[in-house]
């Protein structure tokens, strides 16, 4: 065990004799380095990660359950958070507009009313194209749909929907 931890810090340490600024730049590589061998050792999905070396997070730390600052995963959290709120913000639009007001000022719409209100104006704009170009009907569907809240009204239970693909098909 003595043999392998020397070992691995021969490895690590790299001299270089006669030019201090290549001995500064095989220090900063190194660093790097071992930088990158530590959240290697960090990160789970590694094949080189250890379970014991890793710092865990407490629930009170205000980095538990978030990505590190400036990395990959933190922008596409961001890209993710900006898609999702104008889609959201889309759904919102329909729901103002095809929706009816209710007593507390706010609008609601069924999904079924806001599936025939947009599935009706792609088939209306098909119509119109098929009468204008004789071709053969239109078909519209909505390819996913992500639920976003689930509310109880009355006796009845409201689903609000974001549409994330909506297609025509002739």
């Amino acid at each position: 065990m003595a043999d392998q931890e020397e070992e691995a810090k021969a490895k690590k340490e790299v001299r270089v004799f006669g030019r201090p600024e290549l001995a500064s730049k095989v220090a900063m590589f190194q660093r790097k380095a071992e930088d990158h061998d530590r959240k290697q050792k960090d990160n789970p999905f590694s094949e080189r990660w250890d379970g014991s070396a890793s710092s865990a997070l407490s629930k009170d730390d205000p980095r538990y359950g978030h990505p590190e600052e400036g990395s990959k995963t933190e922008k596409r959290g961001q890209q993710a958070g900006q898609l999702i709120s104008s889609e959201v913000r889309v759904l919102c639009e329909n729901v103002h507009e095809f929706g009816t007001e209710q007593p507390d000022g706010t609008r609601a719409i069924t999904f079924g009313e806001l599936f025939q209100a947009l599935a009706g104006s792609v088939s209306a704009a098909a119509e119109k194209r098929n009468e204008n170009t004789k071709e053969e009907e239109s078909y519209a569907y909505i390819e996913r749909i992500r639920e976003i809240k689930k509310r109880e009204n009355g006796d009845e239970l409201v689903y609000v929907f974001v549409i994330e693909a909506f297609y025509e098909l002739r």
